[in-house]
């Protein structure tokens, strides 16, 4: 890691945004993959073959989704559904990019998930409108983005997302939160490949919104708008 940071401070200088979570996973894995590689190829400089990424990533996802005892259950599931992404996302996407992949590291967690998607576009929604408008009463508290991983972990941890269709599809989000009067309030504004992308997501989200309110605290259940996509 000293070495990444002497020669790619940009990258950890992009990481330390805490406006951008999905961004900073991107960042992580890249970072966490890189080292990983060069782990193993320490512990083998005779040049024999490093471990397969495929099967790497497969039985590390393995090893902590069956975790159902421990401090790893009892964590949060933002942290035990996440823990393993950077090392077994990561370490496959640097076998296949080598050097290049710091030079030109993932900026969503879309890019990092699906390898046919690594440079794919996604909207960078701008929220800033809406919160020089906040209603009287109304402070803000937080601005982020989620994406794809972070959509996963929550549909995953309220509901019962069982299938990856709620969450495939991401094509940008946004979300800003403040502490009203009456409660906690939020927007959170998503945009999606397809509209029916749009639409499993929605119907998702809908069936979570009860579990929403009671986590977050909110003043009532989130209302789901969708429009075209």
């Amino acid at each position: 890691h000293a070495y990444q940071h002497r020669e790619h401070p940009d990258v950890f200088e992009r990481m330390k945004n805490r406006e951008h979570s999905d961004m900073t996973a991107a960042l992580q894995a890249a970072v966490e993959g890189d080292a990983t590689r060069y782990g193993f190829a320490a512990m083998v400089p005779d040049g024999s073959e490093l471990p397969d990424p495929e099967t790497f990533r497969i039985e590390g996802e393995a090893e902590v989704e069956s975790g159902a005892s421990g401090a790893l259950a009892e964590a949060p599931a933002l942290l035990r559904l996440t823990l393993a992404f950077p090392y077994t996302r990561g370490y496959p996407l640097s076998m296949a990019e080598g050097p290049t992949l710091l030079r030109d590291p993932p900026a969503s967690t879309e890019q990092v998930l699906h390898a046919d998607r690594r440079r794919a576009d996604f909207q960078a929604i701008d929220l800033a409108p809406l919160e020089a408008r906040l209603p009287d009463g109304c402070s803000r508290l937080y601005v982020d983005t989620l994406g794809e991983l972070g959509i996963s972990v929550l549909l995953r941890d309220l509901g019962d997302a069982g299938s990856a269709a709620a969450w495939d599809g991401w094509d940008g989000d946004r979300f800003v939160t403040a502490s009203c009067a009456a409660g906690g309030a939020f927007l959170w504004w998503t945009e999606w490949d397809s509209e029916r992308d749009a639409e499993e997501f929605g119907a998702a989200y809908r069936a979570i919104a009860p579990a929403v309110q009671a986590r977050g605290g909110l003043a009532a259940a989130p209302e789901v708008r969708v429009e075209a996509r």
